[in-house]
């Protein structure tokens, strides 16, 4: 019976973790903050799976506001239009592909990119496949490296620091590499 009671209770809390991760994604806290928060407080399995589910939350609530405030007119229209036109142009051509560039190369906020992605009105299923893809390599790397960052803490010994270390290189090479692969 014990055993059933800590099932619902961790259940209950990895809900409240992913739903608290998609407000403060939502409200602009830097979304490589709130993933290595969640590779800290569930290693690199859990975290990513409480970053990916709360991540994707966000970025489909932001999607919605933008298509609401695209509908606006005056201001908000003319802000978004005119500041992010190109960015605009290659979202509407090629939706999924430009989704996921930005994901893995982000270049804005992530509450501003959601919005945009939104205000193009690009169909929910291509910007759903593009964020869903584009999300995984980031978020994975991230809680990969908070995870070898909880072990060295908790366990702190050779083997443990030293895997961390090569973690850390890893996760830098590799975002190196992607970033170069994406920017071109």
């Amino acid at each position: 019976r014990s055993k059933l009671e800590a099932i619902k209770q961790y259940s209950f809390s990895g809900v409240l973790i992913v739903l608290s991760f998609a407000a403060l994604a939502t409200i602009g806290v830097p979304l490589t903050a709130l993933i290595v928060a969640a590779g800290l407080m569930g290693g690199p399995w859990v975290g990513f799976g409480y970053a990916m589910a709360g991540g994707f939350i966000s970025a489909m609530a932001l999607f919605a506001i933008g298509r609401l405030l695209i509908a606006w007119k005056g201001r908000a229209r003319e802000v978004i239009t005119g500041r992010f036109g190109r960015l605009i142009e290659k979202l509407r051509k090629h939706a999924i592909l430009t989704t996921i560039t930005v994901r893995i190369v982000p270049v804005a906020p992530f509450v501003v990119v959601c919005a945009v992605a939104g205000a193009a009105r690009l169909r929910w299923r291509d910007y759903f496949i593009g964020s869903l893809i584009g999300s995984i390599p980031g978020t994975a790397m991230l809680t990969i490296f908070a995870g070898g960052l909880r072990q060295a803490l908790i366990n702190p010994s050779v083997g443990t620091i030293t895997a961390f270390i090569v973690i850390v290189v890893m996760v830098a090479v590799l975002g190196w590499a992607l970033r170069h692969k994406f920017a071109e």
